[in-house]
C-alpha cells in the first residue's frame, strides 16, 4: 500500500542524497511518527546533527524526537541549550530549558 510505497520514496531519497540534511529529517520524522521505528529515527536523526550541528531546525527536530518519543532528558537538555546559544532571542527555547531545569 501507500505506506511502503512513502517509505520505498524516502529511502531512496535519503540514499541518493546521503548527506541530505533535509532529506534525513523527513524520513526521520516519517519513522518516528508513522512507522514507529524510533531505533531507525534516532539513527537518521543523529546523522542530520553531526551534519548540520548549528543548524536550528535540524536542533528542533532531534528535540522534538528525543522529548516526546525517546524521553530522553539528558540528550534534550543538550540540545535545548545548544539551541539557545544559537538563538539567544528564542524565547521559547528557554522556556524548555527552564522547564527542563525544574
Amino acid at each position: 500500500g501507500s505506506m511502503e510505497e512513502a517509505e520505498a520514496l524516502y529511502r531512496g531519497a535519503t540514499e541518493a542524497q546521503l548527506n541530505h540534511v533535509e532529506g534525513l529529517l523527513a524520513y526521520g520524522r516519517f519513522l518516528y511518527e508513522v512507522r514507529r521505528d524510533y531505533a531507525e529515527a534516532e539513527k537518521k536523526l543523529g546523522i542530520a546533527l553531526a551534519l548540520s550541528p548549528q543548524d536550528p531546525r535540524v536542533i528542533r527536530q532531534a528535540l522534538r524526537f528525543r522529548h516526546l518519543v525517546a524521553r530522553d532528558e539528558g540528550g534534550s537538555l543538550e540540545l535545548l541549550q545548544r539551541l539557545t546559544s544559537l538563538q539567544p532571542d528564542d524565547a521559547h527555547a528557554h522556556a524548555n530549558t527552564a522547564l527542563l531545569h525544574a
